[in-house]
């Protein structure tokens, strides 16, 4: 079953995107969005360790909350992509963390008002990916579907829809097409027709700016030392990384302190008491 979120006024959902208990899908192994929850800012207490209310729902990804880094910003071809008025497609890749996901959800969500489909491509069906359809299609994983020829042919089938109607389609993947294990050479013909869109791996660099930039609009006092202490002692993928903010600020706000080096340590101590730090630069 893919995960696949609708943008549109049929969605049920704001046109920024779908709600959780709103979204409906046509196709089968459909998914709601799945929300987490957060501490709104104005609630937050200080003194004696508490128990943190006012929950509320995470920023969905969109263009204003992408981080990029100063030498280059994605999100200028994306706005391009998705201004062309005659369809296209467009082939984003990179590694894991590069931010293919959050481009390909805010895409869709900037494009709620002609109507966009996100869906991951794995564990889905060809029955089900033989359905999918909108104006603006934002496909992920597609490498997860290479060497399974009813997956091809579905995904083939969809892509001839699209263009014989003018529609968009951005793709996501860590490689380029011709790198893939594509057993169908019609799709993969189609697939390198698209242009490209490289991302870069995300380095330190880009991991502080991330965090930092992701604490400022949690409104979560975040030391400069506790994000250094992460970096070298955490799994270094940004979504781990992130996971892992979101749960110290949730501590955080338990005890009514700061997100502080003395903090991180205490939590990833008593988080994986048996577990050895992982070295600067690993990849756990």
């Amino acid at each position: 079953r893919g995960q696949r979120a609708v943008f549109g006024r049929d969605s049920g959902g704001s046109r920024d995107g779908p709600s959780r208990e709103s979204c409906r899908c046509r196709a089968r192994g459909c998914r709601a969005w799945q929300s987490s929850t957060r501490i709104d800012p104005a609630q937050r207490m200080s003194g004696s360790a508490q128990i943190p209310l006012a929950l509320s729902t995470p920023e969905l990804p969109s263009f204003d909350n992408y981080w990029h880094p100063a030498d280059g910003d994605p999100r200028l071809v994306l706005r391009q992509f998705l201004d062309r008025a005659q369809g296209g497609s467009l082939w984003l890749q990179g590694p894991p963390g590069s931010g293919k996901t959050h481009l390909l959800l805010a895409c869709a969500a900037a494009s709620a008002e002609r109507g966009a489909l996100y869906l991951s491509l794995a564990q889905i069906d060809a029955a089900a990916l033989s359905e999918v359809e909108a104006p603006l299609l934002a496909l992920d994983q597609i490498d997860a579907i290479a060497s399974q020829p009813d997956l091809e042919s579905a995904l083939f089938a969809v892509l001839n829809r699209a263009h014989d109607r003018h529609g968009l389609v951005l793709m996501a993947a860590r490689s380029a097409p011709e790198a893939l294990p594509f057993t169908l050479p019609d799709l993969r013909s189609r697939l390198q027709w698209a242009s490209r869109l490289r991302l870069a791996a995300a380095d330190d660099d880009m991991r502080r700016g991330i965090l930092l930039d992701r604490a400022a609009r949690r409104g979560m006092p975040l030391d400069g030392s506790a994000i250094d202490y992460l970096l070298r002692h955490a799994p270094r993928e940004i979504g781990a990384l992130l996971t892992l903010i979101e749960a110290l600020d949730r501590e955080a706000l338990a005890r009514g302190r700061r997100i502080s080096l003395r903090l991180v340590r205490e939590w990833l101590a008593r988080a994986a008491p048996d577990s050895q730090p992982h070295p600067q630069g690993a990849t756990p």
